[in-house]
């Protein structure tokens, strides 16, 4: 017989959820007989109403597995649940574009600032557009620097037409209200234009830590999505006004 052991945990180092607002801690115990296999599905419950509209609070969960006959003993691991409000739609809560240089066939540095209230996990993509008729051509790994731009494993795949994407590589998070702030260098074109409004997008799983049984996944949280048209960015770049030395 293999038994688990949940205790969900308030005011924890790092997480945001508290005791008795947002939720009730209770220890809760689930057991595996020989031979037997398949989820257990633990309950923790969640004070409705607690949660500020369109934000979420994190909190920790404990699980302890034990035998008295299988040799496990004290397997400690811990679990963190994003609890989001009844009211709750994903979008930015900051987004801008600053550029370092409008002359024409010059090295052009973008410094893009975002923010969202969501989580996103490996594999989800941030995509910004709209920087057209520049001279920098396809790359499937620009160099992206910055607060954050671990996240994306430093690089992007850039494409002429004038999108860069970034995808959260295994291992990493684009936490809850966590501020990037990435830059990444192009070519400014040969030909003056008018000045350019870029559009930021975000997509993919939140990234729970899915626990699997046996083959079975139990569920995750619904992605994150923020569609282009929600996402014009504060600032205007790429306008090649100043003619070339």
């Amino acid at each position: 017989i293999v038994s688990a052991q949940l205790q969900s945990v308030g005011a924890a180092e790092g997480y945001t959820a508290v005791e008795e607002v947002n939720f009730i801690s209770e220890i809760e115990t689930k057991s595996w007989f020989d031979g037997e296999f398949g989820p257990r599905l633990f309950r923790v419950p969640v004070l409705s109403g607690s949660v500020t509209p369109d934000t979420l609070v994190t909190m920790l969960v404990k699980i302890v597995f034990f035998s008295s006959n299988s040799g496990v003993n004290e397997e400690k691991q811990e679990v963190r649940v994003d609890i989001r409000a009844d009211q709750y739609t994903h979008k930015f809560l900051q987004k801008s574009v600053t550029e370092t240089s409008r002359v024409q066939n010059e090295a052009n540095t973008l410094t893009v600032v975002f923010q969202t209230n969501g989580v996103l996990g490996p594999g989800g993509q941030v995509v910004i557009q709209g920087m057209v008729n520049t001279g920098t051509e396809d790359d499937n790994a620009m160099v992206v620097t910055g607060t954050g731009a671990e996240v994306f494993g430093g690089t992007g795949v850039w494409r002429k037409a004038g999108r860069l994407t970034l995808t959260v590589v295994e291992g990493q998070l684009l936490e809850y209200r966590q501020v990037m702030t990435l830059s990444f260098t192009v070519t400014n074109g040969r030909e003056e234009q008018d000045p350019r409004l870029l559009q930021i997008s975000v997509s993919g799983d939140p990234g729970c830590p899915e626990p699997i049984v046996r083959g079975e996944a139990v569920a995750c949280p619904e992605a994150m999505e923020i569609p282009k048209e929600e996402g014009e960015m504060v600032g205007v770049v790429l306008s090649y006004n100043v003619l070339a030395l």
